[in-house]
């Protein structure tokens, strides 16, 4: 590992009149991925007799390798870059205003799901990953925390509620390449504790690791996995609803440094400003310093200072809901043992469908279908999409392939299911048009719910789905 002007020091034992052969090879940290940048002929490029001591200069003409600042007080030392939940989700995804997305009319907290917008809320556990600079310890800033705040419940009416600061135990790995025996090297891995350390009001805090492993691990050679995962947030027990998370940078007594230039960066997206380096993947996190970003996330003090960073997340961890009533023929339900309707003339008569699908706050996607015998699905009987409505209010009346939609506490017929608000689907098909050519047919029905829930990295399975069966016959 080299210092920011490229030297290192490395204490090699041979003879007085032999000296060392050395060859160069370089890997660089770019975008949390080692990547080797140069690595010529060893036939060509190997400096041989090196004396000790004396410099070697190679070119690095890659251009993701982007240039130090030793020593000089820039942003490249003391940055904050808030990264993602988990290493999936960046937080730059997630919508922090109140505006329309997918079948939404208000997705402020969420990120996208597939290409149906942003309609994913997040669940379960998840950690923040956050990149910290090497140069807050220079600023008095030895120390990190992160709080929330419920803002408003799962139909987004506003809350009261004080501030939580998030606890729970925090390590960041790091590897450690020994020699067992010569040419034979072997890692030796281990973890940093960063916290939770106790200020004097006996709140939690961390440790800002630094960029140099061996500073905070005390053996020297030794590099960090990845960016640091920073809290663990478990939503488990949570109310669903609108959260704002909190960072903020402390000295050594838990109290907030403000700062006059802001530390913080997210993730830079193709609709902002260009950058003035070209290929440059962050831009500042306050959106009053940058023309165009549409969001803000620096909090600051009655004098302009920076005091800490903030952002929204939907909550929610609530199950989909499925479930098939059974389906009339003829007017008469098939709710008998052999699940059997009769009808007398399949030109006039109808096959009447019911369904239920959704998710209580509108956070699913469905797919119902219908099988004729051996036949395959029947595309008349079909019907797929998002989640209509939450079960605090009807918004939409028409579903896909034709259902009228109600919402219901108990579905009649009788429900394989109930849940409170559903939103059931009700359909009538001519009989001829699901029977075709038979005058007898068995058939089964099949809905199946897709929550649209992340933990960051995954889908979360609040899945639901149901499945049954009618036969329509002509009455004997």
């Amino acid at each position: 590992m080299t210092d920011c002007n490229g030297r290192f020091d490395y204490n090699l034992l041979y003879f007085l009149k032999n000296h060392p052969n050395v060859y160069v090879w370089v890997e660089v940290m770019i975008g949390g991925v080692w990547v080797t940048v140069y690595k010529p002929w060893i036939s060509c490029f190997t400096h041989w007799n090196y004396a000790c001591g004396t410099d070697i200069n190679i070119s690095i003409t890659n251009p993701d390798v982007l240039p130090c600042f030793c020593g000089n007080p820039t942003i490249g030392d003391d940055h904050v870059w808030v990264k993602s939940v988990s290493w999936g989700t960046s937080i730059r995804s997630i919508q922090q205003v109140e505006t329309a997305s997918g079948h939404l009319t208000n997705a402020v907290g969420l990120t996208a799901y597939g290409g149906y917008g942003n309609i994913s809320p997040f669940g379960t556990s998840f950690p923040f990953i956050v990149q910290f600079g090497d140069g807050l310890n220079a600023l008095g800033i030895t120390y990190y925390r992160w709080s929330y705040t419920q803002k408003k419940d799962a139909y987004l009416t506003a809350v009261s509620d004080s501030k939580h600061i998030l606890n729970g135990a925090v390590a960041k790995s790091y590897d450690h390449w020994i020699e067992v025996t010569p040419t034979n090297w072997e890692n030796l891995p281990g973890t940093v504790t960063l916290g939770p350390f106790l200020d004097p009001a006996n709140n939690a805090m961390y440790k800002i690791p630094h960029l140099d492993a061996s500073v905070d691990s005390g053996i020297a050679g030794t590099f960090w996995d990845a960016d640091t995962a920073s809290i663990y947030v478990n939503t488990a027990l949570w109310n669903p609803g609108l959260y704002e998370f909190t960072l903020e940078l402390l000295n050594n007594n838990g109290v907030v440094v403000p700062l006059a230039a802001d530390p913080f960066k997210v993730d830079r997206l193709s609709t902002d400003p260009a950058p003035v380096i070209p290929g440059i993947t962050t831009i500042d996190a306050d959106g009053l310093l940058e023309n165009g970003l549409p969001e803000n996330y620096v909090i600051k003090d009655g004098s302009g200072n920076v005091i800490g960073f903030n952002f929204l997340m939907r909550v929610d961890n609530d199950y989909c809901y499925a479930g098939i009533s059974d389906a009339f023929i003829a007017g008469k339900t098939t709710d008998t043992e052999c699940g059997v309707g009769y009808y007398h003339d399949k030109n006039s008569e109808n096959a009447d469908l019911y369904f239920q699908a959704g998710h209580p706050h509108n956070f699913a996607t469905y797919s119902f279908s219908v099988y004729k015998g051996n036949s395959g699905a029947l595309a008349i009987a079909a019907s797929s999409g998002t989640s209509a409505n939450a079960n605090n209010a009807l918004l939409v009346t028409t579903g896909d392939g034709g259902y009228d939609i109600v919402q219901v506490d108990n579905p009649l017929p009788t429900p394989a299911h109930a849940v409170s608000g559903m939103d059931q689907y009700h359909k009538s098909i001519l009989l001829k048009d699901l029977l075709g050519t038979c005058t007898i047919a068995a058939f089964s029905e099949n809905v199946y719910v897709w929550a649209t829930h992340t933990n960051g990295d995954t889908r979360i399975g609040y899945d639901a789905s149901d499945v049954a069966a009618f036969t329509a016959a002509l009455h004997p």
